[in-house]
């Protein structure tokens, strides 16, 4: 599909295009590592402190903080509320201190790691990721919050694509300027 895309392209732009979509391409896989690796620090951080607490089945509660941090906007809230559950049903004291850990958590996760890890993976400005966040999320819900991040690196990447092309094109000549005069 992609080749028979590229064969649209005039040919003079083909390798631009295909610069540009290779970029796109790393864009939305390095959002997929960086959300895998913001579930892993989720999960691993809920184990140690259900660990801590005393709280049995600890290890199966922080693999379901992880997998559920997975999903958009409301994964990291059901983990944590299946861990607070546990930890109430275990001693009402450590539900208490659950539902504060999970809450400064998940401040710390949604205003501190996850604009870093995506600013690195997708190479994307903190400020942008956060902000394409907020309006996906305002847009298009659940979708857009999905889509949010991936999407702003691809239109980085279109823009410096388009920025570089644009920047060729002025240093090039048009065919029948004469250099040598005055």
């Amino acid at each position: 599909i992609g080749a028979a895309a590229l064969e649209l392209v005039p040919f003079r732009r083909r390798d631009s295009v295909r610069r540009a979509s290779l970029d796109a391409a790393r864009a939305v896989s390095g959002y997929m590592v960086g959300n895998l690796l913001i579930s892993l620090v989720a999960g691993t951080t809920a184990l140690v402190f259900l660990l801590v607490m005393g709280v049995p089945n600890a290890l199966v509660l922080g693999l379901l903080v992880a997998f559920a941090d997975l999903i958009p906007l409301v994964g990291a809230t059901l983990g944590a509320a299946v861990c607070v559950l546990a930890a109430f049903l275990y001693e009402p004291r450590a539900g208490v201190i659950a539902i504060v850990f999970f809450v400064v958590y998940q401040q710390i996760e949604n205003y501190a790691i996850y604009p870093a890890v995506m600013a690195r993976t997708v190479k994307v400005n903190p400020l942008v990721v956060l902000l394409s966040v907020l309006v996906g999320v305002e847009l298009f819900g659940f979708v857009g919050a999905l889509l949010a991040v991936p999407i702003s690196g691809a239109v980085q990447v279109a823009v410096r694509a388009t920025r570089r092309e644009f920047d060729h094109e002025k240093l090039v000549l048009p065919p029948g300027v004469d250099t040598a005069s005055d």
